[in-house]
């Protein structure tokens, strides 16, 4: 049977998109190195490539099957409503 999320995402779609620019316009935007906070991340589609072009990201989702996928990044299952991890962000993708 294939994963879904409690909202019946299928996360092996989610796995097989491919990032479309998203993460190189935010590191354009953003200082070099620049911690990323990325919410709704998903299975870390721009979340990987973040990390590629040098950017420390946390990724936040409400799914353990999405985060399961994540990887070099700092993983936070929570919903996105109400989140407080405490700090701030220079970038912060949505």
């Amino acid at each position: 049977m294939e994963a879904t999320t409690v909202d019946g995402c299928p996360v092996e779609v989610y796995r097989l998109l491919p990032p479309s620019g998203e993460a190189e316009i935010a590191h354009r935007a953003a200082p070099p190195g620049a911690a990323m906070l990325d919410l709704g991340c998903g299975t870390g589609r721009i979340a990987h490539r973040l990390i590629e072009l040098g950017h420390p990201v946390t990724a936040v989702d409400d799914s353990p099957e999405m985060l399961a996928h994540v990887r070099g990044a700092e993983a936070v299952q929570a919903r996105i409503e109400g989140l407080d991890l405490g700090r701030r962000f220079p970038a912060v993708l949505v």
